[in-house]
C-alpha cells in the first residue's frame, strides 16, 4: 500500500472509531494541559497530553478561536516538556502572532529555563506557502479560510470537502507534515462533480473530432468529383487525386480519435 493509500485508511479507521465530536474537548483538554504544568504536576500533564492527542482524530467540526490558542499554549509546553525548544518556540510564535497580548504566568518563566528560552525565542517572520492540495471545501488555517500556511510557527489545519464536512484537522509545524492525501476520494460529491467535468469535456471534444472527421470528408469528396471533371486540367489530376486521399486518412484518423476519446471518457473510472 502506497503513502497515500495509507493515510486514507488511517482516516477510516479513525473516523470508524470515533463516536462523537471531540471539537469541544480540545479546549478543556488544552486547559488540562496548562493546569498541570501550573501545578507542576508530571503525572497529570502527561495524562492530559496524551488526552489531547488522542482527541485529534475525532475532531468533526470546525475550532473557535479560543480552541485554537489554547491548543497552541498547551503544544508550547508539551513541546518544552519533551525538551523539543524548536517546535516549542513556534508554538509560542502562533501564540504571539494570534493573541499579541498574551504572556504565559511568570511562575512558568524562571530564569534560565527552557521555556523561557522557547518563548523569548519565538520566530516573528510572516513568510508563507501555498499548500499543493487542497480540499474541495478548502483549508482553514488557524480558523482563517486560506490555503497558505505559515513557515515558521505552527499552526493548525482544518480541511472541509464540499458539504461542509471535516476531512481534516491537525496541528503541524511545517508544511511537510501535511498529509498527501486524494481529498477527493473522501469526497463523494467531489468525486461526482469530477466524473461529471470529465464526461462533459471528453464527449465535447469527442463531437468536435467527429465534426471535423465529416468537414473532411466533404472536403476529400469535392476533390474527387474534381478528378472526374472535363474542366481540369489533365497533368493536375494526380494532384487532385492526391489531395483526396490524404483528406480521406485524416479524416478516418480523426473518426477513430473520436471513437477512442469518446470510449476512454466513458469506461475510465475517473
Amino acid at each position: 500500500m502506497d503513502a497515500e493509500g495509507s493515510v486514507l485508511v488511517l482516516v477510516s479507521i479513525a473516523h470508524a472509531t470515533c463516536p462523537n465530536d471531540a471539537g469541544p474537548r480540545i479546549e478543556r483538554l488544552s486547559r488540562a494541559v496548562e493546569a498541570a504544568y501550573d501545578a507542576v504536576d508530571d503525572e497529570a500533564f502527561q495524562a492530559a497530553t496524551a488526552a489531547l492527542d488522542q482527541a485529534v482524530p475525532c475532531v468533526r467540526t470546525e475550532l473557535p478561536g479560543d480552541a485554537l490558542l489554547a491548543w497552541h499554549r498547551a503544544r508550547a509546553l508539551q513541546e518544552s516538556w519533551e525538551r523539543e525548544l524548536v517546535a516549542s518556540s513556534k508554538s509560542w510564535a502562533a501564540v504571539r502572532a494570534l493573541d499579541p497580548a498574551y504572556s504565559p504566568p511568570e511562575a512558568w518563566l524562571p530564569e534560565g529555563s527552557a521555556l523561557r528560552r522557547a518563548w523569548e525565542e519565538a520566530p516573528t517572520g510572516s513568510e508563507r506557502i501555498k499548500l499543493e492540495r487542497v480540499p474541495e471545501g478548502g483549508w482553514r488555517v488557524d480558523g482563517q479560510p486560506t490555503p497558505y500556511v505559515p513557515t515558521e510557527r505552527g499552526f493548525v489545519l482544518q480541511g472541509f470537502d464540499t458539504s461542509g464536512q471535516l476531512v481534516h484537522t491537525d496541528y503541524h509545524y511545517s508544511v511537510a507534515e501535511v498529509p498527501v492525501v486524494d481529498f477527493a476520494a473522501l469526497d463523494p460529491t467531489a468525486q461526482q462533480l469530477r466524473r461529471r467535468r470529465m464526461h462533459a469535456g471528453g464527449s465535447a471534444l469527442a463531437a468536435t473530432l467527429a465534426t471535423s472527421a465529416v468537414a473532411v470528408v466533404g472536403v476529400a469528396a469535392g476533390q474527387r468529383t474534381s478528378v472526374f471533371d472535363p474542366a481540369v486540367p489533365v497533368g493536375a489530376l494526380d494532384g487532385h487525386a492526391g489531395r483526396a486521399n490524404r483528406l480521406s486518412n485524416t479524416a478516418v484518423a480523426l473518426g477513430l480519435a473520436s471513437g477512442a476519446t469518446l470510449a476512454a471518457t466513458w469506461a475510465i473510472p475517473w
